[in-house]
C-alpha cells in the first residue's frame, strides 16, 4: 500500500450513495479510502438505505482508483465486482501502517485474525467501535448507510503525521471518540 498520511475508513454502505457522498464533503483531503466491505447491496435482512443507488456509488467508487483499497463482506457478491469494476475482492488484507502489522477484514468469523496484527479493522456489525486491548488496536468504523446505534451514521479516520491518531466521527462530523499512539 502507499504510504498513507491520511486514511478514511468506512464499511457496509450497502449501496447508499447519499451516505458515502456525505462522508466524503466533510472528508476531502484522504490518501487511501479503506473499505471493510459490503460496498452496494443492502441484504436480506436490511432495509434499503436512504439515498440507495448502487449504480452511483459503484461509479463513486470507480472513480477513486487506487485510492479505495477494500475487503469482500458478506453482502458481497460476484455480480457486486462487476458492477464496480473490480477483478477480484480478497476476504482480508494484511499491510502496514508504520511499522505496525494491520488486519483489514469484514468481521467474518472464521477467518484467523494473525497474533501479529497491532491494528485490526472491522465492519459488519454496523457498530463503531475504536479501543485498545493491550497493545492491539480493534477499529469498526461502523456504517454510515444502515447504522445499528445511536447515531444516522458513523466512519473512521487515521492520519499518519509524528503520531498515529484513530477518530470515530459520527456522520455530521462529530468527533465520538479519539486514540492517539507515540511511537
Amino acid at each position: 500500500m502507499v504510504e498513507a498520511r491520511r486514511l478514511l475508513v468506512i464499511s457496509d454502505t450497502h449501496g447508499s450513495l447519499t451516505a458515502v457522498q456525505k462522508v466524503l464533503d466533510r472528508v476531502k483531503d484522504f490518501d487511501v479510502l479503506l473499505h471493510a466491505g459490503d460496498y452496494l447491496y443492502h441484504g436480506p435482512r436490511n432495509r434499503i438505505p436512504k439515498g440507495y443507488d448502487p449504480i452511483g456509488l459503484s461509479e463513486l467508487f470507480q472513480s477513486l482508483g487506487t485510492k479505495l483499497v477494500g475487503v469482500r463482506g458478506n453482502c458481497d457478491a460476484d455480480v457486486d465486482l462487476m458492477v464496480m469494476k473490480i477483478d477480484d475482492l480478497p476476504q482480508s488484507k494484511i499491510f502496514s501502517l508504520r511499522g505496525m502489522e494491520t488486519f483489514l477484514y469484514h468481521g467474518h468469523r472464521d477467518l484467523k485474525i494473525p497474533d501479529s496484527s497491532r491494528i485490526i479493522i472491522s465492519g459488519h456489525t454496523h457498530i463503531s467501535q475504536l479501543k485498545m486491548i493491550g497493545d492491539t488496536i480493534y477499529l469498526n468504523p461502523g456504517s454510515v448507510a444502515l447504522p445499528k446505534d445511536s447515531t444516522d451514521g458513523t466512519y473512521a479516520l487515521i492520519e499518519i503525521f509524528d503520531i498515529i491518531r484513530l477518530n470515530l466521527f459520527d456522520i455530521h462530523g462529530n468527533l465520538l471518540k479519539e486514540l492517539e499512539l507515540i511511537q
